[in-house]
């Protein structure tokens, strides 16, 4: 799990957020879902505001296609940088990542592509990203 705890200093702050999620999955259809959240609750401001149209959230990939190879050695990139919301308080708070795939029987994977082949050219598995959520606490004082 990808989370983060920040005890603000100043409740008039603002918490600014940089994520950096790098994914891989295997299957022919489907839709994933990225969202920050707060305990169980999506965070406003840094999430789609509409629930009417689906899921709240800050990335969503989705893909139909003939044959999962075309997928299965892509690493894809979910995203925010710099966004921010209000502290609101002083109480520390963890923010983690929510992740949620739509489809059955799907590899998915974190830092790397889906793919469970090795790569002859490393003699390793294809090559490894890093994934990361920095917030910073930012005021005018």
């Amino acid at each position: 799990a990808i989370n983060t705890t920040i005890t603000p200093k100043l409740s008039t702050s603002k918490l600014m957020f940089f994520v950096n999620i790098n994914y891989g999955y295997i299957q022919n259809t489907g839709s994933i879902y990225f969202a920050l959240r707060e305990g169980s609750y999506n965070v406003d401001g840094l999430n789609g505001d509409s629930q009417a149209y689906g899921h709240r959230c800050f990335h969503q990939s989705r893909w139909s296609h003939g044959g999962s190879q075309q997928s299965e050695y892509t690493t894809k990139r979910a995203i925010i940088n710099g966004a921010m919301v209000d502290a609101a308080n002083t109480n520390a708070r963890t923010y983690k990542i929510y992740i949620r795939v739509q489809t059955g029987g799907a590899d998915f994977t974190i830092n790397r592509d889906a793919s469970d082949a090795s790569d002859t050219n490393t003699g390793q598995h294809s090559p490894a990203s890093n994934s990361y959520m920095t917030i910073m606490e930012v005021t005018d004082v």
